[in-house]
């Protein structure tokens, strides 16, 4: 039986969602299969956002229409009948999980007291333990500790327990003012989240939706980004330019294309905020002259253009309220900070009675290594900063403080490109790989390290500003514990680099193929790319050709080809010089051949070979037999022969790379 968790709170904008979030990501990490479920969905038109973003995540494993008991209008229609189907719908989600969140009503159309009540009455339907969430916005710890009170008293008046408190939206200072207040009085496990005004801000999306607005220029993947402020652009440029701060929307008319074309400056000139978004209202678009610079500037930042008037425009963007979705992953990031900062997991999991089971599923791992690097913070370097998917990778790892970040980089390209996203990488170090000063610290080094390769300090600088050659130096030097690369590189690159600037005992890459005389493989490490061919067997012949090779064809039997072996000098399985023998009686004189006579995994079999039987007596014997055997080069090279040829161009071509 599946164990459930029943979220609640005594009114609405509480922040249910991160407390339910960060449920669900801590039950990931301990049970195999989770589960969410919303007894009352928000609305009937729009999909319930609270919903998407718990399916969002990684550890659950459920469509949408499973996860939903009814609707509003079903409550108010019969609110007997709703509960009978809520209870009836949970438990076909609860047989497919080992636990279930479950996230109670928002407050959206019942009145307050009515709606409480029945929250305890499906969670005491349903057998769920309850934690509370409590709005801490705006009130004392004494004011908090009596909300809580009540609400405890109406959760067991429809019989239902409640194991733990959650008080969410703390001012910083009162984070444990309230804790203390709230557990002493009440002797609940009590835990207390501070206010993040990221996670209440409207994207740059939800304003375009409440203004009526469209993209007219500009990336749409930037609509994701948080507002944190918005302003009215009404002043003249030089006023306005004293204004504007990072992550701000800007609301002017779209016949002012002074204020539009300052702004644009403004976002991309060093040293001024970068904006989150640009709204051109009354209905006015920029003039055909000033579009076109528009498109010459090849500005990211979203322009989005309405009908509606100033007034209307700033009163709707004022009222749009953020939420926690799926779509922002920054505000995702910041509300598992939040709660693995300030909620004690295995605490509240005792306070739940839930138990971990013996498997470990991969996600499960995954969170045992996250815990683990963040024990012990350890200083990464990422070489490929130019990448999207870096930036909001070292975003997402800051915000968790699971490790010590350098990207590698322009700077100002970098951290420019992360504001566009919506990133904070503040606690991120940036470095220029051609910095003057540690550049030729580094080309000293790689010039030492290759030195038995003929490396010079010159060539050395030429080498070094290379992101991944960089990186791995960092690592060499000490700078940095580790390096992770593969984004934007192969990993045979990856690899070649870091072999590069190794001084530690060569790595072995091994090609074997089987043969009747042995086994042929190509060992190579970083310090030395010498390649050494060779074959072993049983023989004790210490006088064997190094580089002899099976004569073998597709039509002979297994019993031939085992017998068939070729003189280490004129190559051919006829000639009868014995293997032990360092010099063939009769050797060839030299003539012109052709490519494929002249490789050493050639058979002999060939029709240069057939052309220079006379002067081996051996092979004149049989110089028709083997002709006869030779109607196209596929028909003679035997499988070894390809495999090993394919061996030897990837061992060149990382020795190119090496």
């Amino acid at each position: 039986m599946a164990r459930s968790i029943y979220l609640t709170s005594p009114e609405g904008d509480s922040g249910k969602s991160v407390v339910a979030l960060g449920l669900v990501d801590l039950l990931s990490r301990t049970v195999q299969r989770v589960g969410v479920f919303r007894p009352v969905a928000r609305s009937t038109k729009t999909p319930d956002y609270v919903l998407e973003l718990l399916l969002a995540h990684d550890g659950v494993d459920l469509m949408y229409d499973e996860c939903v008991g009814v609707t509003y209008e079903e409550v108010l229609a019969d609110p007997e009948q709703a509960l009978a189907k809520i209870v009836q719908r949970y438990h076909e989600v609860a047989r497919r999980c080992d636990a279930v969140v479950v996230v109670g009503t928002d407050y959206t159309d019942v009145a307050g007291p009515t709606e409480l009540a029945y929250n305890g009455r499906i969670a005491a339907n349903l057998g769920a333990p309850v934690v509370l969430v409590v709005n801490g916005s705006g009130r004392t710890p004494g004011a908090i500790h009596q909300v809580v009170d009540i609400v405890v008293a109406a959760m067991g008046d429809e019989h239902a327990q409640v194991v733990g408190v959650t008080v969410n939206r703390c001012g910083p200072a009162a984070v444990d003012a309230v804790k203390a207040e709230v557990e002493q009085g009440t002797g609940l496990p009590t835990f207390a989240l501070p206010e993040s005004p990221l996670l209440t801000a409207p994207t740059v999306r939800q304003l375009m939706e409440a203004v009526g607005g469209e993209l007219m220029a500009g990336d749409e993947e930037l609509l994701s980004r948080e507002v944190l402020d918005v302003l009215v652009g009404a002043m003249s440029v030089e006023h306005l330019l004293d204004r504007i701060a990072d992550g701000a929307v800007v609301i002017t008319p779209g016949d002012r294309s002074d204020v539009l074309l300052g702004l644009l400056i403004a976002h991309q000139a060093d040293g001024f905020p970068s904006l989150a978004g640009i709204i051109l209202n009354g209905g006015f678009e920029p003039s055909p002259v000033v579009q076109r610079l528009i498109d010459g500037l090849g500005t990211k930042l979203p322009i989005i253009e309405t009908a509606l008037g100033s007034f209307r425009s700033a009163s709707a963007a004022a009222s749009t309220r953020g939420h926690l979705s799926a779509d922002s992953q920054l505000k995702v990031d910041t509300a598992l900070a939040l709660f693995e900062a300030h909620v004690d997991g295995p605490a509240l999991l005792r306070a739940l009675d839930v138990a971990r089971p013996e498997v470990v599923t991969p996600l499960m791992f995954e969170y045992e290594l996250l815990d683990r690097a963040r024990a012990d913070k350890k200083h990464i370097v990422l070489p490929e900063g130019s990448d999207d998917r870096i930036l909001r990778a070292a975003s997402t790892l800051l915000r968790r403080g699971v490790a010590h970040l350098t990207i590698l980089g322009d700077q100002a390209q970098i951290r420019g490109r992360a504001t566009e996203l919506g990133l904070d990488l503040t606690d991120a170090d940036v470095i220029d790989p051609h910095d003057p000063e540690i550049l030729e610290r580094f080309a000293t080094e790689y010039a030492k390290i290759r030195a038995h390769k003929g490396m010079t300090v010159e060539r050395a600088r030429e080498i070094v500003p290379s992101v991944s050659y960089f990186g791995t130096l960092m690592v060499h030097l000490g700078l940095a514990d580790g390096m992770v690369s593969g984004a934007a590189h192969t990993t045979a690159r990856a690899c070649a680099w870091s072999s590069a600037c190794s001084t530690r005992s060569a790595p072995t890459w091994r090609a074997r193929t089987s043969s009747p005389s042995g086994t042929a493989s190509c060992t190579a490490g970083p310090t030395s790319t010498a390649r050494r061919w060779s074959t072993t067997t049983s023989s004790p012949a210490s006088t064997r050709c190094r580089r002899s090779l099976p004569c073998t064809t597709r039509r002979t039997s297994r019993a031939s080809r085992s017998r068939a072996s070729c003189c280490r000098t004129c190559r051919t399985s006829s000639c009868s010089t014995p293997r032990s023998s360092t010099r063939c009686p009769t050797p060839p004189r030299r003539t012109r051949s052709t490519r494929a006579s002249r490789r050493p995994t050639a058979c002999a079999a060939t029709a240069s070979t057939a052309r220079r039987t006379s002067t081996c007596p051996a092979r004149s014997r049989a110089s028709s037999g083997v002709a006869s055997r030779t109607s196209t080069r596929s028909s003679c090279t035997s499988a070894t022969a390809r495999r090993r040829r394919r061996s030897a161009a990837a061992w060149r071509s990382r020795r190119r790379w090496a």
